[in-house]
């Protein structure tokens, strides 16, 4: 796999390290973002600039676009529509969404679309502490007390985000992240550790993107990461 970009501590906006730039706008992730920024005609999940001008930009939307929207996941946004719960169609390997059609689904079904967020952490109080912060009407919060566990959890759940502990008896965080990334490359991961600067975070972002929030947890925090993540 590809090497990181992302230095192991970039600049951080309230002590969060994280590749959305809500919540860390650094440098290197512009920087980033603008070299994959495609250029005139050029494709944007299939569909040229001139066939958005001539289809209605403000009529179809993609994946990112509904996620967007609906201030929802992406990964929630893509397992609604595999599973045809989600008003749209393929072009291709791409969802495209009409709009229209997606106000009036939203209206109908707002109340019962719920997000799945596992915490994952060895000591029982901080879980406790994060299940009492996080949960809400629109989020179910399942927890796990070793890696192991997380593992069974995420093969049996569709999740939306997974918190999870740096060091942990059994398999490590890093590991699980690892085996949690090769089941889900997409599912967004935020790591909460007191440990920012070890080998073990260095280990981590060879992985994939994540989110890093310090321990001790602050819970405003704690709170505008999983809302930017997953929505409030």
């Amino acid at each position: 796999m590809e090497a990181s970009p992302f230095p192991l501590t970039p600049p951080r906006a309230d002590g969060i390290v994280s590749p959305y730039p809500e919540l860390t706008p650094t440098t290197v992730r512009e920087t980033k973002a603008a070299a994959r920024a495609p250029r005139a005609g050029s494709q944007v999940e299939g569909i040229t600039m001139a066939e958005r001008r001539g289809a209605g930009a403000a009529e179809i939307l993609t994946i990112r676009d509904v996620a967007a929207y609906l201030k929802l996941p992406v990964s929630t946004v893509y397992r609604l529509a595999e599973r045809r719960e989600l008003p749209g169609h393929k072009v291709g390997r791409q969802w495209r969404f009409h709009k229209s059609i997606l106000d009036d689904w939203f209206r109908q079904h707002a109340a019962t679309v719920r997000v799945n967020v596992l915490v994952v952490d060895d000591e029982e109080v901080t879980r406790q502490f994060m299940v009492s912060a996080l949960q809400s009407g629109q989020r179910r919060i399942l927890t796990a007390a070793s890696g192991e566990e997380a593992l069974e959890i995420a093969r049996a759940h569709d999740l939306d985000l997974v918190l999870l502990d740096l060091i942990m008896p059994g398999i490590s965080g890093v590991e699980t992240f690892r085996q949690l990334h090769s089941l889900r490359p997409e599912l967004p991961v935020v790591i909460v550790t007191g440990y920012p600067d070890s080998d073990l975070m260095s280990r981590a972002l060879e992985i994939g993107p994540f989110t890093m929030i310090n321990k001790p947890i602050d819970i405003n925090q704690l709170q505008k990461v999983v809302d930017v993540i997953v929505g409030a």
